[in-house]
């Protein structure tokens, strides 16, 4: 039987290693929500993470909403011609990667166990802040700004590129 605090093991019916209670029978709900809380305890740091996706999303909308305007076209055309949907897309998603940087920062100083024991996310953060500034929330932006920069400008390209042969085809 497990006992409900990571490492803690019971040898069988009330015998206790851990000086504490065996844990509930499965029968009950509280071990359940228990594990349920635990599963999605890191979630809130993804979800942070995930927000990166949709500003770039949003900020590429409107940006080539703005542009297509510009050019008398409707929102549903296709920006072209690929290298402005590139820095379009490349622009975009060096707003949105430099927005969450620091979350990304937290993450892997958590992950890599050099913040504090029990130590949160935003904690991290403000931790990274207080002990190195600006510098220390931003410290290796600049290989993940250039990947994300490529990545995103290549795929919107690809992107619009083909919506634009779609649109043809159609026509």
């Amino acid at each position: 039987i497990l006992d409900e605090q990571p490492g803690n093991v019971s040898g069988g019916h009330g015998d206790t290693s851990s000086g504490r209670p065996a844990a509930a029978a499965p029968s009950s709900s509280a071990p359940l929500l228990n594990r349920l809380s635990n599963f999605y305890s890191g979630s809130s740091v993804y979800l942070g993470l995930a927000w990166k996706e949709a500003i770039t999303q949003t900020t590429f909308t409107a940006a080539k909403t703005f542009l297509l305007e510009r050019k008398g076209l409707p929102p549903s055309a296709s920006l072209t011609p690929a290298w402005l949907s590139f820095l379009v897309a490349a622009a975009c998603n060096s707003i949105a990667r430099t927005l969450t940087y620091p979350l990304f920062a937290a993450l892997v100083t958590i992950k890599t166990g050099k913040a504090r024991a029990g130590q949160g996310v935003l904690a991290t953060v403000a931790t990274l802040y207080g002990e190195h500034g600006l510098s220390g929330m931003y410290a290796g932006c600049l290989p993940e700004l250039l990947r994300g920069v490529c990545f995103q400008g290549i795929v919107m390209s690809l992107v619009e590129a083909l919506s634009a042969r779609a649109a043809a085809a159609a026509d």
